[in-house]
């Protein structure tokens, strides 16, 4: 048999097999045949490369490791490759120069929440222009209760539009109710400071 390399420890374990460790490591049990057997092997291939970089006689020792390959290659008796039907992730965007990938994963989450909240604010406005539209037909023909309950739906669907509290405040006025129109135009000018209908 031949002797087995320092970076190979065989363990004894239960006859006829035994364990297999590489620096320290337990890889498999083997038997100790097919150990002994996979050790010539690698011995051959050693010696065919040896003789192969010598120079002596090339063509002749690539022809001895061309029929070693053929006598010792697994015959392949049926096809076992796993077909990846997952389409590969587009390759990264280059980072612009002078940035580490840490600042342009955070300038991507800046640029991810400023696209949501973009697009949470265009759907309050959307979903407050119904009731608002409501209440301005409500206004337009005198029904100032029907108008401000209208405003008012659409100022808690949509708190951050100057315009909403602008018209509650109206209707307060024509109810006669000044405190409430002063309170809702204060909060018009919140919305928006530069709001000048508040």
């Amino acid at each position: 048999p031949t002797p087995i390399p320092p970076t190979v420890q065989v363990k004894p374990s239960q006859p006829p097999r035994s364990s297999l460790t590489f620096n320290t490591m337990e890889v498999a049990s083997v038997d100790p045949e097919d150990l002994d057997d996979f050790l010539s092997k690698v011995n051959q291939v050693s010696n065919l490369i040896k003789d192969i970089k010598s120079g002596d006689d090339k063509q002749a020792a690539i022809s001895a490791a061309d029929e070693y390959i053929q006598e010792n290659t697994d015959r392949v008796t049926s096809d076992r490759t796993v077909i990846n039907h997952t389409p590969a992730a587009p390759p990264p965007e280059p980072l612009p120069p002078g940035t580490t990938p840490e600042q342009a994963a955070f300038m991507r989450s800046i640029e991810t929440d400023a696209r949501e909240r973009n697009e949470r604010r265009v759907k309050r406005e959307a979903d407050a222009l119904i009731p608002k539209e409501k209440g301005n037909m409500a206004f337009k023909s005198g029904d100032y209760e029907a108008a401000l309950e209208h405003y008012l739906e659409a100022s808690r669907t949509d708190p951050a539009s100057p315009a909403i509290y602008t018209n509650c405040a109206q209707a307060f006025l024509k109810l006669g109710k000044f405190e409430e129109a002063a309170e809702k135009a204060d909060w018009a000018i919140r919305a928006d400071e530069r709001w000048i209908k508040g």
